[in-house]
This record gives C-alpha cells, structure tokens and sequence, in this order.
C-alpha cells in the first residue's frame, strides 16, 4: 500500500515559485552573544540611575522657546533652567537627552514627473542640548554614548 501524504488530495498548481528567487544573499554571520553585560542584576542598574549627575540645558536661541525646560519621570516632574549647573539623578537626564522635536518645511518638488507639485520635508532633532558636567560612575561615558546613539 502506498503511503498517502496530507496535500495529495489537493489540485496540482502550476506556475507556482518559491520564495528563494527574491530573496537575497546577503551575508550571514553568526549570532554573537553578549558575554558581559553592563549591569549583571537590575539592583546594580536602579543603583546607577540614582546617581547625581551634573548637567546644565544649552540656552536656547528661539525667542519662543521656555526658559525652563520641562521633565517628567514616574510623577516627579521639574522645571529645568537652561545655562544653570544642575544637580539630578540619572533617571531624569535620559528622558532629556531621548527627547526630540519634529520640525517641518513644504519645498517644491524637482521630480517633474510627480504628481505633487510640493513635498513637506521633516526633520528631526534633539529638543534641547544636555551638557553632562559630572557623572561620578566609570560607567557613565559608556551609558550616555549608548543613548544618544540609539533610536528614539
């Protein structure tokens, strides 16, 4: 007796490809795991973000910017002056530091076989420049490169 396989009682399709002619060779390399990582527990790592740090806030040059610049974590909320040396702990910095806004232009399009005559332009930027004057954590430099490097 011959061996019944589930999808023989299907019809036979024709013209059917297999994804493997679109996909790409790209290069494969080999997943790396991660051998030390910065914090071994997540008491080391709330530790490190009581921290006291010393910032100050970039003055700004818009007329219609605040003075203070606005900060809120878990509740606590404060109103940071800009040009001032601050004392804060870490876990208030990152949220200004991850901060951005969003501003936009309309410039007309050179494309011309587009539709739209006009393209609106964003661009992105950090909301206000964060100075870090004193981190008292060998760790510090590392952390502060690693949030500003990654995707808000």
């Amino acid at each position: 007796m011959a061996a019944v396989h589930s999808d023989d009682y299907l019809p036979k399709l024709t013209g059917v490809v297999s994804y493997k002619a679109f996909s790409t060779n790209m290069h494969r390399s080999a997943i790396e795991p991660i051998t030390e990582r910065e914090f071994k527990t997540n008491v080391e790592y709330e530790k490190f973000m009581q921290d006291i740090l010393i910032i100050t806030l970039a003055e700004s040059t818009n007329p219609k910017d605040y003075d203070k610049v606005p900060v809120a974590v878990n509740g606590e909320e404060a109103w940071l002056p800009r040009g001032v040396k601050i004392e804060i702990p870490r876990y208030m910095v990152e949220p200004l530091l991850r901060s951005q806004e969003v501003s936009s232009k309309t410039i007309d399009n050179k494309d011309q076989a587009a539709v739209e005559g006009k393209v609106i332009v964003q661009k992105n930027s950090q909301y206000v420049s964060v100075s870090v004057l004193r981190d008292p954590s060998p760790k510090g430099r590392a952390w502060l490169e690693r949030v500003m490097r990654e995707p808000n």
